[in-house]
C-alpha cells in the first residue's frame, strides 16, 4: 500500500503477536532501513534470521498518532497446523498437516475445546480432508493422544534399520468417548496413519473416501557437492498389517459420488446413508477384510479394491453431519464402529 508491506494476519505464540503487531499495520522500516517500494523477497530476508537475534520494526497504524516503534526477538515460527470449534458438546479439530508442533496443538486445541463448551464432552471429530501428511513422528504423537495401548504404526525395508515399531502408550484425551475422523483422497502419509492407527485400533470410526495410498518412508542424504538424495527407505505397515502404500485407507462409510448438496438436506440425507451402511453391514465388512488382505504387491487387485470406494476431493458438510449424528446417537456409533471390530477380530 503506497509502497509499503502492510500486515495481512498475526500468528499466534509468535513474536510478531508478543510486541501487540495488528493486521492493517504498514511497515516502513526494519532495523532502521526503509523498506518502501522493495520487493517482498527483500523484506523477508530482512526480517527473517536466527533465533534469539534482535529485531527493530517501524510501523505505522491507522488512528496512531504517529510511527510506532517495536523490539522484539526472534523465534522459530511454526506454521499453524491444527483449528479448533465447537458446538454442542463436539469438539472439531482440522489438521491442515503435521509438522514439529501438530501434536502440542492438538492437545491444546482440544483442550480449549474442552473447556470452552461450558458442559460434558460428547465426542471429538477429526478432519483429515486435504491433509498431505508430514512428519512420521508427529503423527504417531498424535495418534497416540488417543490411544492408550496397541501399535500405531510400523515401518519395514530391506535395511534392518529400517524396521521399526511404534506402539501407543500415551492416555487417551477423549476418555474412551466416540471419536470420528474424516479422510478423503488428498489425505496422505502421516493423516493415513493417524487414520489407520485409530480405525484398526477400534478407536474411530472413519468417514469419506478411499485416501491417497503414500506409505513409503524417505530419508534425505546430504551429498559432498551440497546436493540432497531422497531416498525411499521403507513402507508403512497399519496395526492390521495391511501396507499403506498404492491402497490407501478405506473408510467405514463412504461418500465417494455423494453430491455435496445444499446445506439444509444435510441431515436426511447423512441418516439415510448412516442406516443403509449399517443395513449391509456385511458387505461392508467383507470390503474391510478384503482391504486388509489386499498384499504389498498386488497391483491389480489394489486398484479394484479402490474403485469401490474411489479417492475424491471432499470437503462437504455431509461429512460433518454424518460424524454428528454418530456422536449424538451412541447406539448408531457402536453400529458403526462394531464392524471394524468384527472385521479386526476375524482378520487376526
Amino acid at each position: 500500500e503506497n509502497g509499503f508491506p502492510v500486515i495481512a494476519e498475526v500468528m499466534p505464540d509468535t513474536p510478531a503477536e508478543s510486541v501487540g503487531i495488528q493486521p492493517g499495520d504498514r511497515i516502513t522500516h526494519v532495523d532502521g532501513v526503509s523498506v518502501k517500494g522493495m520487493e517482498r523477497k527483500s523484506i523477508s530476508a530482512m526480517l527473517r534470521g536466527p533465533i534469539d537475534t534482535h529485531l527493530e520494526m517501524t510501523v505505522e497504524r491507522d488512528g496512531a498518532p504517529g510511527p510506532i516503534s517495536l523490539s522484539m526477538s526472534r523465534g522459530h515460527i511454526y506454521n499453524v497446523t491444527v483449528t479448533e470449534t465447537h458446538k454442542n458438546g463436539i469438539v472439531y479439530l482440522k489438521i491442515r498437516s503435521f509438522n514439529q508442533d501438530t501434536s502440542r496443538a492438538l492437545s491444546a486445541a482440544l483442550e480449549k475445546g474442552r473447556a470452552g463448551m461450558g458442559g460434558p464432552l460428547k465426542g471429538l471429530v477429526l478432519d483429515l480432508r486435504g491433509n498431505p501428511g508430514g512428519l512420521l513422528k508427529q503423527s504417531v504423537k498424535v495418534a497416540d493422544l488417543l490411544l492408550s495401548q496397541g501399535q500405531i504404526v510400523s515401518t519395514r525395508g530391506r535395511h534392518a534399520e529400517s524396521v521399526h515399531n511404534y506402539e501407543a502408550g500415551g492416555r487417551d484425551l477423549a476418555f474412551g468417548l466416540p471419536v470420528i475422523v474424516l479422510i478423503d483422497g488428498k489425505s496422505a502419509s502421516a493423516a493415513e496413519i493417524v487414520a489407520a492407527a485409530l480405525q484398526d485400533r477400534e478407536r474411530a470410526v472413519l468417514i469419506g473416501t478411499s485416501s491417497f495410498g503414500k506409505g513409503s518412508v524417505q530419508t534425505v542424504i546430504r551429498l559432498p557437492n551440497d546436493g540432497e538424495i531422497t531416498l525411499t527407505w521403507s513402507r508403512l505397515y497399519a496395526p492390521s498389517g495391511y501396507t499403506l502404500h498404492g491402497i490407501g485407507v478405506l473408510p467405514t462409510i463412504c461418500t465417494s459420488g455423494l453430491p455435496e448438496g445444499a446445506r439444509d438436506n444435510d441431515r436426511d440425507a447423512a441418516n439415510a446413508l448412516i442406516r443403509r451402511v449399517i443395513a449391509d453391514k456385511a458387505k461392508t465388512g467383507e470390503m474391510l477384510a478384503a482391504w486388509r488382505g489386499s498384499g504389498a504387491f498386488d497391483d491389480a487387485k489394489r486398484t479394484q479394491l479402490r474403485e469401490t470406494c474411489p479417492a475424491q476431493r471432499r470437503n462437504a458438510d455431509l461429512e460433518v453431519e454424518i460424524a454428528r449424528q454418530l456422536v449424538e446417537d451412541r447406539a448408531l456409533y457402536a453400529e458403526a464402529l462394531g464392524m471394524t471390530a468384527a472385521v479386526h477380530q476375524a482378520h487376526r
